[in-house]
């Protein structure tokens, strides 16, 4: 059964001498080329770990929500389209984090800087906090 979509909390632990701490998220993606590798958007987070949380000695204590499946479907195509491999500019607005649940999301790298982040740029664009920046 895919877990794809689903709610998971789990202990994780980086070494013996390292505090336990408690992560939350939901599993965003199964990677195809490596089966045991999901990407995975913690709450309160805006990158996307991939994890082989099966495998990862420092994923403990692992608890799938099955029946919890986070919806996160494109609701705009057309502008999804105009997005995709695009430049654009990122305004932030700083607020607690927290979100209710997870629509729209695009993976996004930043020049210069090797993590991939994950936001609700539809959202973003027709709040007016994101430009799609013309052709170079």
């Amino acid at each position: 059964e895919s877990i794809v979509g689903c709610r998971i909390q789990h202990k994780w632990k980086e070494d013996v001498c390292s505090p336990v701490s408690w992560w939350t998220g939901t599993v965003l993606v199964q990677v195809p080329v490596n089966s045991s590798l999901y990407l995975i958007k913690y709450d309160g987070v805006d990158c996307v770990y991939g994890l082989e949380i099966f495998k990862d000695q420092r994923v403990q204590n692992l608890e799938i929500s099955l029946g919890e499946i986070a919806s996160f479907r494109m609701s705009d195509s057309r502008l999804a389209d105009q997005l995709l491999g695009r430049p654009v500019v990122h305004l932030f607005e700083t607020d607690d984090g927290s979100k209710d649940d997870m629509p729209a999301w695009f993976f996004i790298t930043y020049e210069k800087d090797p993590m991939l982040y994950m936001y609700q740029l539809l959202q973003d664009y027709k709040d007016g906090d994101l430009r799609i920046l013309p052709d170079s």
